[in-house]
């Protein structure tokens, strides 16, 4: 499915009425504006990010296979902010109204839990999940005894963070992430990206006021 410019969805690109193949993505033409859009955008999001996390090391995957009425599950984009993972799909890459807000809402969560959590935390975390990822790739008993006496031994660390999340939307605290969103929207206003904002000069309230 691909989206309209009203934020409807329909099953032809509405620039070159092609089909949205399943499990795929897009079939759109070369010459596709939309398509055009969304490989601007995706060479603009890698300089955005090394713009604003020029020391950090930052995985960023586009998936094109996403039917666009993904984006009511899990939004515009998303973060996996203990391996550094941004994503922010194809149908956000060719949306003028959604691409640089999320672009700094996704930055804005790598900050934010950097500084909300203690850098001893985040490497148990990031154990954590490579021995989760372990264990759903190659399940064996051996992996499994591990995983479980990893957590055991970092229990108290490791709900620490299960409860932050939870307690405050998954990971959208209000003095960590909020004010790291709005500060970097406004230092992207000043650069050189500006111009991927489309005329947007204020940040979104979100559920906090600003």
């Amino acid at each position: 499915m691909f989206l309209t410019k009203q934020g409807k969805l329909t099953k032809k690109c509405p620039s070159c009425k092609q089909n949205f193949l399943k499990n795929k993505g897009s079939a759109c033409l070369k010459s596709c504006p939309e398509k055009q859009l969304e490989k601007t955008h995706h060479k603009a999001l890698s300089k955005i990010v090394a713009y604003c996390l020029p020391k950090e090391k930052i995985t960023i995957e586009c998936p094109t296979n996403l039917s666009a009425k993904h984006f009511k599950l899990k939004g515009w984009g998303w973060t996996n902010d203990i391996v550094k993972i941004i994503t922010i799909p194809w149908y956000t890459l060719r949306s003028k109204q959604e691409f640089f807000d999320t672009a700094v809402h996704e930055i804005g969560h790598l900050i934010a839990y950097q500084k909300k959590f203690s850098s001893r935390l985040q490497k148990i975390l990031q154990t954590w999940h490579n021995l989760e990822i372990k264990q759903e790739t190659t399940p064996s008993e051996e992996n499994y005894q591990t995983l479980i006496k990893y957590l055991l031994r970092h229990e108290k660390e490791i709900e620490l963070y299960l409860t932050e999340s939870e307690k405050d939307k998954g990971g959208h605290w209000y003095q960590e992430w909020y004010l790291e969103y709005k500060k970097l929207f406004q230092k992207l206003l000043k650069s050189p990206y500006v111009k991927y904002a489309y005329g947007q000069t204020k940040p979104q309230d979100y559920f906090f006021k600003n």
